[in-house]
């Protein structure tokens, strides 16, 4: 059975929130309101479960009374977690959902981590890291932090052997691009904030693909929503999406689905194409759920036969 830990470095708590209308400046009587784990390891976590054969375990900084709910809400789901408690509360994101069904999202900025809080988790990832075949380091860095705290992940990961993916955005990915990461996925727009130009063509796209290759990673995907990836293996590029048409329920959470789905059935021993086809369906499926991450295998397999990948 192969090992995956997942880490979160600024969790949440996803509450989502029904209401009438959401006018600036006016009251809003709120509807349903749904709260679960969130952040984007955490997400991961959770549709990593549809691969029997695989153990996942999440972990991260968990903080005050709203760390200690995190906690609560993945043993309720049954996520094996070790969250390194902190003195700061774990943040709190809000999805607001009219009657029309537009989402408007409102994420707070997180706790402050402190340097001896960081060293202390690092001592306990490394102790981890002895029993695990590959980590997923997904989501914003914590505040506190300093932009190399990625890099660090990375290379003590390689130490022992297990396998890398980075999904974040901004100078934190940059930084850990140095560390030699063995997949990333960032999506279309925070990969042409890093790079500074749009993704206006496929030769844009290419140039884009190999840029990542060269500051660091080893292989490249980029997610593109409802359009599915793209992606660079270190010799070829490849362009995967799915023929599927359907009602969109939620849109938070696909790209972290589309990472379990590679990784899961990459480390199951697939090819890189096959993995990129279990990404894009993964990722579909969680179009179609509420909870993010929380989607079905016999759905994603429903897609699959949909998905198709060329070479750019």
């Amino acid at each position: 059975m192969s090992n995956i830990v997942t880490v979160t470095l600024n969790p949440a708590l996803d509450k989502f929130i029904s209401v009438d209308h959401l006018r600036p400046g006016y009251e809003s009587l709120a509807g349903e309101v749904s709260i679960v784990a969130g952040g984007k390891g955490v997400n991961v976590s959770r549709a990593l479960r549809q691969f029997v054969l695989l153990s996942v375990r999440a972990i991260g900084f968990a903080g005050g009374n709203s760390g200690e709910h995190l906690k609560q809400l993945l043993e309720v789901e049954k996520i094996p977690n070790e969250f390194y408690l902190i003195h700061g509360q774990t943040r709190s994101n809000y999805t607001f959902i009219d009657n029309n069904g537009q989402r408007t999202r409102v994420l707070e900025p997180g706790p402050l981590v402190l340097f001896s809080e960081w060293k202390a988790f690092l001592k306990k990832y490394k102790i981890l890291l002895g029993a695990q075949t590959c980590v997923v380091l997904s989501g914003r860095n914590a505040n506190g932090l300093t932009h190399s705290a990625y890099g660090e992940l990375i290379r003590l990961a390689h130490q022992n052997q297990c396998c890398c993916f980075l999904d974040t955005s901004g100078q934190p990915l940059i930084e850990g691009l140095k560390a030699g990461p063995d997949f990333i996925k960032p999506n279309q727009s925070e990969a042409e904030e890093v790079l500074g130009y749009k993704l206006s063509s496929i030769n844009r796209i290419k140039k884009a693909l190999k840029e990542f290759y060269q500051m660091g990673a080893r292989r490249v995907i980029i997610s593109r929503g409802p359009e599915g990836v793209v992606a660079f293996d270190g010799e070829n590029f490849f362009e995967a999406a799915a023929r599927v048409n359907f009602k969109l329920v939620n849109d938070v959470g696909c790209g972290d689905s589309c990472v379990a789905g590679f990784i899961g059935n990459h480390i199951s021993g697939n090819s890189f194409i096959e993995s990129l086809r279990f990404g894009v369906a993964f990722g579909m499926a969680n179009m179609q759920v509420q909870i993010p991450g929380g989607i079905q295998m016999a759905v994603a397999k429903k897609i699959l036969p949909k998905v198709y990948v060329k070479m750019l």
